[in-house]
């Protein structure tokens, strides 16, 4: 059985990206922030189906990326301090413009949404650092500062980075990206799915509970270079990693930055 007790964990969060200025431009890795020809025209004859399964299941699977460009990816993120997990990464890797660049095309090429990354943070489980969460929504949002407005409830600052639980209709309208850096498989701790879920708004723990015992669970497995597509209020879930092998992950959030009340910022 699968706990639905909320658990505090240690995470190995790292954010680093969001946005970029102008000044940083003429350092892009210009071979970083385009995506291959071939993989780009692969997802267009998939756009369909992906649309498909993201709007009736909450998420969609993509082509998985060659090994040559996910090997320049890992190389450009580890230049911009990604993977220094217990160090605070210098401001200028936060605007990182090629990771930035890349998260908007990846975008561009599977939908029409009025959309735009506002996250770019890395997820590793190792025998160090192992956590799970349970099941779920991604329900908070990163803002410049707490201001009360409502609709905008349960405040928090994990890393001292204000976020809070916005009204549906925000989360309702973003999208995550996950890009897998390393294989994942049933032990390093995928992440498991229950389809169509991200339709029913906020859920309550005794529905999400009552969902977990009647509605079928998918594992999240894939290969070095899958990729996930995903609603924020899909229910999922995240267990221990059971394996010595890392499991990184890349996750991009992208959302309509017009939905957020105006009184409010996005953090990046």
């Amino acid at each position: 059985m699968i706990s639905l007790v909320e658990i505090k964990v240690n995470s190995r969060y790292r954010e680093i990206a969001g946005c970029f200025v102008f000044t940083y431009l003429a350092a892009i890795n210009y071979a970083l922030s385009m995506l291959p020809v071939n993989y780009i025209k692969e997802c267009q004859l998939q756009k369909k189906v992906v649309l498909a399964s993201l709007e009736e299941n909450g998420f969609a699977v993509l082509p998985v990326l060659p090994g040559d460009f996910l090997s320049e990816l890992e190389q450009e993120l580890s230049a911009a301090g990604a993977f220094n997990y217990d160090q605070h990464p210098d401001t200028e890797l936060l605007l990182h413009a090629a990771i930035f660049l890349l998260a908007e095309q990846l975008l561009r090429i599977l939908t029409d949404e009025n959309l735009q990354p506002v996250k770019i943070f890395v997820l590793d489980k190792t025998p160090e650092h192992n956590w799970h969460l349970p099941w779920h929504q991604d329900r908070y949002i990163a803002v410049k500062e707490k201001i009360d407005v409502g609709g905008y409830n349960n405040w928090s600052a994990p890393a001292g980075i204000p976020h809070v639980e916005p009204p549906p209709v925000v989360l309702e309208n973003m999208l995550s990206l996950r890009i897998h850096l390393d294989r994942c498989h049933e032990s390093n701790g995928p992440m498991w799915m229950i389809p169509g879920t991200h339709r029913r708004g906020y859920l309550s723990g005794t529905a999400i509970e009552q969902l977990f015992l009647e509605k079928q669970k998918i594992c999240g497995t894939f290969p070095r270079g899958g990729i996930l597509l995903f609603r924020p209020l899909l229910l999922h879930y995240s267990p221990l990693s059971q394996s010595a092998d890392t499991r990184r992950v890349l996750q991009i959030e992208y959302a309509d930055r017009s939905l957020l009340d105006e009184r409010l910022k996005w953090h990046t």
